[in-house]
């Protein structure tokens, strides 16, 4: 591969990356937006019993169309609350989705003076056993990507922050506190269609190593590097990738973005697993792949074999607002594997 066409390749994948930090703004609080657990129990026996009932309600002055996926509108094996014992974090073992942000099942919309209701069966999604039994505080994840009830255009452009008032509530958990899996697996996790293998395994797509870059891991970082040092350039490759996106950020980013593609790279797993199988049942047509946190193992959903290449963004077929490149997902599901962040950031949109 040339190192014209490389930087090209690499400037727009990275610039994909780039865009989801450069969303990382403060949030902003909405009055009149709620969210509170309704009738808590205050001790449970088993961990069996943790299932909770929220409402959203908006009070409002306008209907309000919220990204749903990752906050307590989520009613998949994602990370809804935050949970704490004695002021330290429960750990998570649910799932860390990639989501298509064009799709409209992705939102959901509550007109003025409406309530929402979702159930959530937090037990089996976190490592109640290594806390050992005593009160848990468990607090909704109410942090919202929100765009206007009558908007037409999805993407992380079109998207602001929000936080909504919400109060935790604690429970004691006095028995049962043996992990559970979240899902009940099926007895087969191989893809069995060739051409789907074949499309997980393109060298466009996936890489242990280098993710999605399809390149030897002797490589990449220099020529990631050399690619930030055209960033400081007003001519470079990258620099006008970045202008062709709409984007305005900077060095900065591109370093955590390189810092992160640089961890992805010398990770190595032979355990760690792809398949095309959806094993837990969360690709509800908007979820594209996920990762299971306990293994981190990737399950890649359906309509993620209908995503095009990366060297596609910037050339009119399709935008970094998309969220729609093979290279892209990948590299968010690997990014789960080697990254501390809060789960929410995760997955919200980049």
């Amino acid at each position: 591969m040339s190192r014209k066409t490389f930087s090209m390749r690499f400037s727009l994948v990275l610039v994909t990356a780039v865009a989801g930090l450069a969303l990382a703004n403060p949030l902003k609080r909405v009055e009149g937006l709620s969210v509170k657990v309704i009738d808590p129990p205050s001790r449970v026996n088993s961990i069996e019993d943790l299932k909770f009932v929220t409402e959203v309600t908006n009070n409002g002055a306008q209907a309000i169309k919220l990204f749903k996926y990752a906050t307590i509108l989520d009613n998949l094996h994602t990370r809804s609350f935050i949970v704490t014992k004695d002021g330290a974090p429960v750990k998570f073992s649910g799932i860390k989705p990639s989501v298509s942000l064009t799709n409209k099942k992705a939102y959901t919309t509550i007109e003025k003076g409406q309530t929402i209701s979702v159930i959530h069966e937090v037990g089996p999604l976190f490592d109640f056993e290594s806390a050992g039994a005593g009160k848990f505080l468990f607090k909704p994840i109410a942090d919202f990507w929100v765009a206007g009830a009558d908007e037409r255009t999805f993407g992380p452009g079109s998207l602001s922050k929000v936080s909504a008032n919400s109060d935790g509530v604690e429970v004691e958990v006095t028995g049962d506190l043996v992990k559970r899996v979240p899902m009940q697996k099926r007895a087969s996790t191989s893809c069995s269609d060739p051409s789907r293998t074949a499309f997980i395994e393109d060298r466009q797509v996936q890489s242990f190593q280098v993710s999605f870059l399809g390149l030897t891991q002797t490589t990449v970082m220099q020529k990631a590097r050399f690619l930030l040092k055209s960033l400081r350039t007003t001519s470079g490759t990258l620099a006008r990738t970045i202008r062709c996106t709409n984007l305005t950020s900077g060095i900065t980013f591109a370093v955590n973005v390189l810092n992160i593609i640089e961890r992805v790279e010398n990770e190595n797993d032979p355990n760690r697993k792809l398949f095309c199988t959806d094993d837990f049942s969360q690709c509800d047509g908007t979820v594209i792949a996920y990762t299971y946190t306990v293994t981190t193992n990737i399950y890649y959903c359906d309509i993620f074999f209908d995503e095009v290449p990366t060297d596609q963004l910037c050339s009119g077929a399709t935008t970094v607002n998309d969220r729609n490149t093979r290279g892209g997902t990948t590299l968010h599901e690997a990014s789960i594997w080697i990254i501390t962040l809060p789960s929410s950031r995760l997955i919200t949109p980049p």
